[in-house]
């Protein structure tokens, strides 16, 4: 993006016609350099507030995808996390162990989750148009760690065996001045 307006700022004189007078029709060109460069400038603006913009293509034109959802059994302060993986593709899929991520402002934690009840069950054969869950007991991270009672948020990253990583929405562990 920042090689575009480069471009069009020094490419703009050479849109320029020599000419003793400025007529009606005149600023035309001005009008079509200003839309070239006020768009790309609006579209900065409007995209700032949100996290994360991508021009994906590739999404467009998939069938389906991996759909991966973390739920709290209550607003603020769960006791248990419901992690709810859906294929909406049309093949099969293998999924990598996900990854709790529990993260204050700039601290992260990051726990691999194996599988339960000291069966692991990863990597994950999942068929399409099936779903999976797993619950997670917040009081076994906190025993292992007691610093993550003040960590504010929660979210699960799965990868599947291609590559391709999957992320949840947050989930608020406790209120903080931003949630």
């Amino acid at each position: 993006m920042r090689q575009l307006f480069l471009l069009l700022f020094f490419c703009a004189p050479i849109f320029c016609f020599g000419q003793n007078e400025v007529g009606p029709d005149g600023y035309f060109l001005y009008l079509i350099i200003g839309f070239l460069i006020g768009v790309p400038v609006l579209i900065f603006i409007y995209t700032i507030g949100k996290k994360k913009v991508s021009f994906n293509l590739k999404g467009l034109f998939s069938k389906g995808r991996i759909e991966a959802r973390l739920q709290g059994n209550k607003k603020y302060r769960p006791d248990l996390l419901t992690l709810i993986v859906r294929n909406k593709r049309s093949k099969d899929v293998d999924l990598n162990a996900p990854v709790l991520v529990i993260r204050k402002l700039w601290s992260v934690r990051k726990f691999r989750l194996k599988g339960t009840n000291r069966a692991e069950i990863y990597p994950l054969y999942l068929e399409s148009n099936k779903k999976h869950e797993l619950q997670l007991k917040l009081d076994v991270f906190h025993r292992h760690d007691p610093s993550l009672h003040s960590y504010y948020w929660a979210r699960v990253v799965i990868k599947d065996t291609t590559g391709k990583t999957y992320a949840t929405n947050y989930v608020t562990l406790r209120k903080s001045l931003i949630s």
